[in-house]
Parts: C-alpha cells; structure tokens; sequence
C-alpha cells in the first residue's frame, strides 16, 4: 500500500537511487517505510519550533541556577547549563542572585564596594578604580559578582541630543568629549549616520589662507599642496583641498607648475635659497675657481651647482680654452643650446654633416 501510495515525483526519485545503487525500486520503497516508522516511534511527542525550545532551555537554566548558585560557581553552572558565564551573570542578575563581593576580592571596603554600586552606570572600570584606589580588573570582577552589568547603549539618547544641537557646529571628536564618559568620534559618526545628518565640514567656504600667496606658491615658490597645508596649518585632506582650489580657480597641477618651480624647490631643500638667484650665482661664479670649489664652500656636492647653472641657463666660466670650447646649436624645437666643440666635431665625424643636436631627452624622441 506504501507502495501504491507514492506520487509520480517520488517514483522517480527512487529510480534514479535504485539506478545508482543497484537495488530495485520495490525494495528501496520498503526500506523508506520502515525509516519513516522508526521515526514516528522515536517522537514522543508534537514538534517543537526552535524557539520552544529555547525558552525550555532556558527555564531549565533558571531552575537549575536557583537551585545550585550557592553551592557552585558561575563556571560550574555554565558547564552544567551549557551556558557562558556571562550569560549565566545576566541570569542571576534577573533572578536577583548576587553574590557575596567580600569572597571576590578582600582588598575591597564595604564603602568601596558601595560606591561601585552608585556609579558604575555613569564611570568606566577605570574611572572608579582611579577613585576608590585598586586595579581595574579588581572593580571589574566585583561589578559583574554584584551583577551590575553596564549596558553600552545606556547614554545613547543623551548622545542622539547632544549630536542633534551641536553637529553644525561641533565636530565629532568635540561632541564625543561633552559625555561623561567620553565617546569615541566613531561612535559619535555612526549614531550621527543613523540621524540622517550629514558629514560636518566646518569653515569650508571661508578658506583661512591668501588665494594669491597659494597660488604663487604651488606653481612658482616650490611647494607641493600637501608641504603648503602643512606651511599655513590648514587642517584639509589633501582631496579636500584640492576641491577648494578648484573652487577658487587656482592652477595646482604639476603640468601648471612654471620652469623655476623646481629650482626653488631644490634649493630649499639643499637649505640655500640663494642658489636659485642667477645675479648672485653667477657672481658667485666668477669669484670661484671651480664648482667644488663652490660647493665646499656651500657644503653641497658639485653636482647641485652644475644642476642650478644648467636650469638657470647661466654661462659655465670654467669651459674656457680651446679644448673647452662650446658650440651655439638650435633645436629643432627652438631652443638654443650649448656643446662642447669636440663633441660637435666627434659627432660630424661620426655621423655625417646631416646629423641633429637636441636640447634634451624629450625632443629626441
């Protein structure tokens, strides 16, 4: 009859397994019956949901833990419940079960413990073992054998209305420090996301620094818009900045920057302004004898000064004699330049008459 029973969706399902398995429908169908009734005789009763059954649980706890919580530890009855500690605190702290504090911790006075009772909604673990004068840990594990189990959320509606007065005016971390307790800015950020109120952008459209003297110094003076924020102490990010610059139309790219940029930037670097005036390099020249000459003089390397007089454009006194002797060339890019003759002759002799001078790397290529 359990046979004859079967759907056309359930006959199919079995053939398939008799295929598999090499066992024939007939008796796959008797084997599932006696599954079923094995099944049947095994529940002693209707199905429980999931939550019956955790509220069953949990009435099993509570029965237990009245009976035992003075013979036993909170550990011993999370192992009998099956249960956390913790758990097993916020269950005795319902069924107002509270523990001696005197058999956790001796160094502790009744005054003491009674002040922990008072102000443990409103002061950290920290803040009242700074008043009483013990441990953290101390104050710590006497709260939770008083069963005085501080809740996280407990200022929340107290930071929901400082947020709502103060959030155009103050920033997270401000309003953050006006609880007492304090409150991290992250916190603060979240509960002010779920208010539906914006990110606090404070004084952006009155921007505390000279336009003019911004401008000059991204594109000419050699600063970079991060060195100027730091210059000016302008609390930006640097995209935040870059908004305001577009805003005031100012060239702050690094193609915007002018041919002098990175010469005053080396020289600032090397600590010596000076280096970025041709009047006084080229005097500076003609009273030396060489570049390392200058260079010790400065305390800077030869190199650097042979980088400022070619940026500068400034003539090299010491190419002099006829085995130094320079060239005039023009690039084909317009530019006019200098080469030693010998080079120029070398090239010629190498190359042919038809051979091409560049300024530099980029108008060879």
């Amino acid at each position: 009859m359990f046979y004859l029973g079967l759907r056309d969706y359930d006959l199919q399902r079995l053939s398939k397994l008799a295929g598999k398995t090499n066992i024939t429908v007939e008796r796959l169908a008797r084997l599932a019956f006696l599954e079923g009734l094995k099944l049947l005789l095994r529940s002693d009763g209707p199905s429980q949901t999931p939550r019956q059954r955790q509220k069953e649980r949990l009435a099993k706890a509570r029965s237990y833990i009245m009976d035992h919580w003075l013979q036993e530890t909170d550990g011993q009855l999370a192992g009998a419940t099956g249960y956390s500690i913790v758990t097993i605190r916020h269950l005795r702290a319902e069924l107002s079960l509270l523990r001696d504090p005197a058999s956790k911790s001796s160094s502790l006075s009744p005054g003491d413990i009674d002040y922990i009772r008072g102000h443990y909604a409103h002061q950290t673990d920290f803040q009242l073992a700074r008043a009483i004068g013990c441990k953290f840990y101390h104050v710590a594990n006497v709260r939770r054998t008083l069963g005085l189990i501080k809740n996280p959320l407990s200022n929340r509606e107290a930071l929901k209305s400082l947020i709502k007065e103060y959030w155009e005016s103050k920033d997270d971390e401000a309003i953050g420090r006006l609880l007492d307790p304090s409150v991290s800015p992250h916190v603060v950020q979240r509960v002010r996301v779920s208010l539906g109120l914006g990110r606090i952008v404070l004084n952006a459209s009155q921007p505390s620094f000279d336009p003019a003297e911004c401008r000059a110094a991204i594109t000419r003076d050699g600063y970079t818009m991060t060195e100027y924020m730091a210059l000016r102490g302008l609390r930006y990010t640097r995209e935040r900045f870059r908004q305001i610059l577009c805003g005031m139309e100012i060239p702050h790219s690094p193609s915007d920057r002018l041919p002098e940029w990175t010469v005053q930037r080396r020289a600032r670097m090397l600590g010596h302004m000076e280096l970025a005036d041709p009047i006084w390099l080229q005097n500076k020249l003609s009273e030396t004898s060489s570049f390392p000459e200058l260079a010790a003089t400065l305390g800077t390397s030869a190199r650097e000064i042979f980088f400022f007089v070619e940026k500068l454009g400034l003539t090299n006194p010491f190419c002099r004699g006829k085995r130094n002797a320079v060239v005039h060339l023009v690039c084909p890019c317009g530019k006019e330049f200098d080469r030693l003759e010998s080079l120029v002759k070398a090239r010629h002799k190498l190359k042919g008459d038809n051979c091409k001078f560049y300024c530099g790397q980029r108008c060879c290529q």
